[in-house]
């Protein structure tokens, strides 16, 4: 995937896979979740699924390990 392209005009699916991380990701309180990004071809699935993963490992370089 081209990291040049920009990520554009799916914010609020976005933001739902973020709410659901969240809720999930609380060690306190962890909530389980389960998420199913289901559309036709063409409409930007997986470069949704891709953008979440990247905004979620801010912190981690292309080794897989934490940067400081």
């Amino acid at each position: 995937m081209d990291s040049s392209l920009k990520f554009c005009a799916r914010t609020n699916e976005l933001n739902l896979l973020i709410e659901h991380w969240l809720l999930a990701s609380n060690t306190l309180d962890p909530i389980p979740q389960g998420v199913i990004i289901k559309s036709e071809r063409g409409v930007g699935k997986t470069r949704l699924a891709l953008e979440f993963y990247r905004q979620r490992n801010w912190g981690i370089d292309q080794s897989g390990e934490t940067g400081d």
